[in-house]
């Protein structure tokens, strides 16, 4: 056949779309998309972390709640020797830019969403439109929905997880209550390719006489469509505030048949669920260093509130910052509630001790189930003695510590702390360091 020269090229008008061969072009520019976005965040905060590094903030709960079998500390005292903040220059240049860059902290009223949390959902959201419809056949050929939904695995999972990648690396203050908007974002994102990819598929089977359920490619696209129904219907907002328990549990299983279900559909699934295991497996672990069983006790300050204190804690923690606690009581083993802790740690607290402080308004049927316990034990205890109610004895689990505040209080000369409601822990915190570290170190 070679001496008839070079064989004939079909014209690309009259190619036929091969979805097999395209559609993963595109779930590769996706993934260098949002990869590339993630990068530059990690690049522009690398300042930030490095002043943290110095400072000795950075990765400070690393392994969580730690306990100095040494410890003594000494009361406060004042440190003359060391400049005031109020007498040293800050960079003009960095403070406008740091003004500038305030507005993208701004939140309309009942919006859960700030100014730049709303700027990387809409960048998000194009790219995801823009991957499925440019230069696709969506009409006659459905797939691109389904490779897109795939290319949204690592990114639904790398969001989603406490002790993610992207937090460590964008330092302090950047946990995962901060980076969650991006996990359900991408889980809407991830439906609505799916969903186009299901609803295309299913509008060509009924044009053309095929049947819907039957063959195993479709029997299981339908599973595993319905599943991911189910896990965005029960993780909508009512759900998670007032059945969070339900919402969890419903969660993990839910991934769990979801990823079964997506593998027996199509093979081309392999391939996308080995990060979301790799991101959720270092969350295991993390969490797992993190984990410490302590002793406690209980406070009923009234029917509303009730204080833990939590003993032999001498670090890991920084102001503002929450634990994960479960309470062993009445057999609630396996509910885990955040609660911000309302001391700083003793190393800059203006009242230091070896105690780490949270409290739990009455609000729902845990706080409210912790409240009666410690109310009746305290009661109990109390039978027959007439000194003061003695606290009741508990043991704890602390995950944590998570979150906190992004900028460095003490680098400011005015700082002005305003909470409502449950907020006042988390002042109660940064206000308690704020004092310490004036009185401690002058800053």
């Amino acid at each position: 056949m070679s001496g008839f020269g070079a064989p004939p090229v079909i014209p690309v008008e009259f190619q036929q779309y091969n979805s097999y061969i395209e559609d993963p072009k595109w779930q590769r520019k996706f993934s260098i998309v949002w990869a590339s976005a993630v990068a530059l965040a990690v690049v522009a905060s690398l300042p930030h972390l490095w002043r943290s590094l110095r400072t000795g903030s950075a990765y400070k709960g690393l392994f969580g709640i730690s306990e100095d079998f040494g410890a003594n500390y000494s009361a406060v005292r004042s440190s003359p020797q060391q400049e005031p903040l109020a007498h040293r220059k800050r960079n003009s240049v960095l403070a406008a830019v740091e003004t500038a860059l305030s507005i993208l902290r701004w939140s309309l009223p009942g919006i859960e969403l700030d100014f730049g949390q709303m700027l990387v959902v809409a960048g998000y959201l194009v790219t995801v439109l823009v991957c499925l419809t440019m230069d696709s056949q969506l009409i006659t050929n459905p797939n691109r929905g389904g490779f897109l939904a795939l290319a949204q695995f690592p990114v639904v999972f790398l969001f989603a997880t406490k002790n993610s990648v992207v937090s460590l690396l964008l330092g302090p203050g950047n946990g995962y209550e901060k980076l969650n908007y991006v996990h359900r974002w991408s889980g809407r994102g991830l439906f609505l390719c799916a969903g186009v990819h299901g609803a295309l598929w299913i509008r060509n089977h009924l044009q053309y006489g095929l049947p819907i359920i039957g063959e195993q490619k479709e029997t299981s696209g339908v599973a595993a469509f319905g599943t991911l129904c189910i896990i965005v219907l029960t993780s909508l907002r009512p759900a998670r505030r007032y059945l969070y328990q339900f919402f969890y549990f419903t969660h993990v299983l839910g991934f769990v048949a979801f990823f079964i279900t997506i593998c027996y559909h199509t093979t081309y699934a392999s391939p996308w669920i080995f990060p979301p295991l790799a991101f959720y497996g270092l969350d295991l672990l993390m969490r797992m260093l993190r984990y410490n069983i302590k002793d406690a006790t209980l406070v009923p300050v009234d029917g509303n509130m009730t204080l833990i204190h939590v003993h032999d804690c001498d670090g890991g923690w920084q102001a503002g910052q929450h634990v994960r606690l479960r309470v062993f009581f009445n057999g609630r083993l396996l509910e885990s509630h955040p609660l911000t802790i309302c001391n700083a740690p003793p190393q800059t607290s203006a009242t230091p001790t070896r105690t780490l402080t949270l409290a739990a308004r009455v609000k729902g049927d845990w706080t409210r189930a912790l409240n009666a316990y410690a109310t009746e034990e305290q009661t109990r205890l109390s039978l027959g003695s007439e000194k003061a109610a003695p606290p009741v004895e508990v043991q704890v689990m602390l995950d944590g510590a998570y979150g906190g505040a992004r900028i460095d209080l003490g680098a400011y000369e005015s700082v002005l702390l305003l909470a409502g409601g449950s907020g006042a822990t988390f002042t109660l915190g940064l206000l308690d360091e704020l004092v310490g570290r004036c009185a401690r170190l002058g800053r």
